[in-house]
């Protein structure tokens, strides 16, 4: 096996992808280690102990997807516009790995409710400055988000419907 040194990004990102393809159990060292060519000590070096790196990979995961909303629901120079910006936010394959990890670990789901609270606080305040204020609107926006198929978007409509009822 060959022994180059690995970066925590280079770890971090080989999680990401093991999540991914394999669920939490494609998360421990020894397969993250084959699967990058090189030693669990590589793996130590860079992370105390297991679950060091599981808080790694989830702040990661947490910051690409809160950089990606961020970035969607900034688009358009009104509330009108970011909000139909906003029906483009797409999940990813990664997004519903965490997600489904989040159903029985602790941290995991500690994260998936903190990105979705900072996204339900995003689309409630567009939708206030629109003065839809039914306290019920950003929930069911955001769960049209997470929820949008690959084809259709069930999220844009929705959005439609809310503009025009307000």
């Amino acid at each position: 096996m060959a022994r180059t040194r690995k970066t925590p990004q280079t770890w971090i990102e080989a999680g990401l992808t093991a999540l991914r393809a394999q669920g939490p159990d494609g998360l421990r060292a020894e397969t993250l280690a084959r699967t990058l060519e090189t030693t669990k000590g590589s793996f130590y070096w860079h992370f105390k102990d297991v679950p060091a790196f599981h808080e790694a990979v989830l702040a990661a995961w947490r910051n690409d997807v809160t950089a990606r909303f961020t970035k969607v629901s900034g688009s358009g120079d009104s509330a009108v516009s970011q909000l139909r910006a906003l029906g483009q936010f797409r999940q990813r394959p990664v997004d519903l790995a965490v997600r489904a990890w989040a159903t029985h670990n602790k941290a995991a789901r500690k994260e998936v409710d903190a990105v979705d609270a900072s996204m339900i606080d995003t689309i409630g305040a567009l939708l206030a400055a629109l003065d839809a204020t039914h306290p019920d609107f950003p929930g069911l926006v955001h769960a049209a988000l997470v929820a949008s198929p690959k084809k259709g978007n069930h999220a844009e409509t929705l959005i439609d419907l809310l503009l025009m009822l307000k």
